[in-house]
């Protein structure tokens, strides 16, 4: 059972940003090079791992489900319970400001385009130490998220897209 989920998933919009912390070892690595000190590990902004709220009304049915792309081993579409149900750390809903509202399909096709899109762990590895420029050849997660934004530049890191006006408060889901 997911209650913290169960409790907000219908109002998870397309192009809202789920964050995770996660207890895995490269997690706790991402997270020692990318999230200042001072931020408590239980903090919504202690985090290793970004991606996409996608809803595909056609697809939702009865159980009204809820989809995130987000940059693994490459870019998948992946439902948000069955995400939460196996992840072993924390997780947050970033819902988007209202005044995004308007960007939402757009930010649903660019998630979409690059479904499939490989890993970049070249980058992944350079962000660690510094920043680097979104490059659609290959993507991490908040390269991917950025970009599903309709950013480009340099790329921020999970607790540097986290900390962005763009959200509301966030609130935790697992």
């Amino acid at each position: 059972m997911l209650p913290l989920y169960e409790a907000v998933r219908n109002d998870m919009k397309t192009g809202d940003m789920i964050a995770f912390h996660g207890n895995a070892i490269i997690s706790k690595l991402i997270r020692l090079r990318t999230v200042p000190s001072n931020i408590p590990s239980d903090s919504p902004l202690s985090v290793n791992h970004v991606s996409v709220v996608l809803r595909l009304k056609e697809y939702e049915g009865l159980g009204r489900r809820v989809f995130m792309n987000e940059a693994l081993n490459q870019t998948v579409l992946n439902l948000v319970s069955k995400r939460l149900e196996n992840y072993d750390g924390y997780a947050w809903w970033y819902p988007l400001k209202r005044s995004w509202d308007d960007q939402r399909q757009a930010i649903g096709e660019r998630a979409l385009q690059y479904i499939g899109v490989e890993y970049d762990y070249k980058s992944i590895a350079e962000q660690i130490f510094g920043s680097v420029s979104v490059d659609v050849k290959k993507l991490f997660c908040s390269e991917y998220v950025y970009f599903s934004y309709g950013f480009s530049g340099k790329a921020p890191n999970p607790y540097e897209l986290c900390t962005k006006d763009y959200f509301k408060e966030p609130i935790r889901i697992k």
